[in-house]
């Protein structure tokens, strides 16, 4: 379970660390297209939002409510805080009659720059309504209220909504039951640890479902349209989330998660991947997941120009100089399709 080197990083030319990781990119009947290291199994973290979204619009909930494409894809979110992330939040849980002191994901300060400044400016603390997590949440307890279930410990495991995430997710991802383990997330809810392919395969599945028929098929179109279509609220203005699903008109789908897991999906290809850093810092993602598509040729003459920042992004010093650079280092990337 040894991870290898996958990224090297650079000052004034020289290698000042190195990270290590995991990564396998599959098709949706779970074939290794290529890998990295071993099949290890990592926590999703919120790589898994778009999955955990999909009882929702499964089960009626989305239509019930007249959820628009922007309120789906902030159920899919990690967001910033910003203003057009808390009101796309509040006017989803209006709609379904919801306030949002029933958000049991915690508070933590915004990451974006403005509303972290206006609250300490007006002397204000968070609520959950910054919360990046928020928009899963108020997901959640819109598909409880649409289905008649208690709002109340919508977030435990033992909840309906919590059991018919589950069940999907083990559906989606084809994650025997005794390689779906249990774990808490940062914002309360159950996060399930699972083979890295399962990730992958799940994500191949979101993005080309194999047929029309499996309960979450229209939902998965339905997820994947808003996150592409919206891509700003998925993750926030300048962020690799964003930019990818952005700079390349939605033909690739993106959602990172917390400890540097992230996964994603080239739907016309029906390919998906899933990559874990070992060390857990998301730096080293853009590089290696962009090396990785381009020689897979998944990325085309136009997509490296305009993900080139992303694709060797530059060390700054505090003077704001280019002092280093991040690079991708996959001598061990096996590649087996044809």
């Amino acid at each position: 379970m040894k991870p290898e080197l996958i990224a090297r990083v650079l000052r004034s030319g020289q290698v000042e660390s190195e990270h290590h990781g995991w990564l396998v990119v599959v098709d949706t009947a779970g074939r290794i297209l290529a890998q990295v290291g071993n099949d290890v199994p990592i926590f999703t973290r919120s790589s898994l939002k778009p999955l955990q979204a999909l009882p929702l619009i499964a089960g009626g909930g989305a239509e019930h409510w007249g959820l628009t494409s922007e309120e789906l894809a902030v159920t899919a979110a990690s967001h910033t805080g910003s203003r057009m992330h808390r009101e796309t939040v509040k006017s989803l849980l209006t709609k379904a009659g919801l306030t949002s002191d029933q958000l049991e994901c915690g508070t933590h300060m915004p990451y974006d720059e403005e509303a972290a400044r206006e609250l300490v400016c007006n002397g204000e603390e968070p609520t959950p309504l910054h919360c990046n997590c928020s928009g899963k949440h108020a997901g959640m307890l819109a598909f409880a209220r649409a289905m008649g279930w208690p709002t109340e410990g919508y977030f435990r495991a033992e909840h309906p909504v919590q059991q018919a995430v589950r069940e999907t997710v083990q559906a989606i991802t084809r994650c025997p039951p005794e390689s779906l383990t249990n774990g808490i997330d940062g914002c309360g809810l159950p996060v399930w640890r699972m083979p890295l392919s399962r990730l992958a395969t799940g994500f191949a599945r979101l993005g080309r479902p194999e047929t029309p028929h499996e309960p979450w098929s229209e939902a998965a179109g339905r997820i994947v349209a808003a996150m592409t279509k919206h891509p700003e609220i998925v993750s926030g203005a300048g962020r690799f989330d964003t930019e990818l699903m952005r700079l390349t008109a939605g033909r690739i789908v993106a959602k990172g998660g917390g400890e540097a897991v992230h996964a994603g999906s080239i739907p016309s290809n029906g390919w998906g991947w899933a990559l874990k850093v070992a060390d857990g810092n998301r730096r080293a993602t853009p590089p290696v997941i962009l090396d990785v598509l381009d020689r897979l040729g998944a990325l085309t003459a136009p997509d490296r120009v305009a993900l080139e920042g992303w694709m060797k992004p530059e060390l700054r010093n505090n003077r704001k100089e280019a002092v280093g650079t991040i690079v991708p280092a996959l001598d061990a990337l096996r590649i087996s399709r044809g």
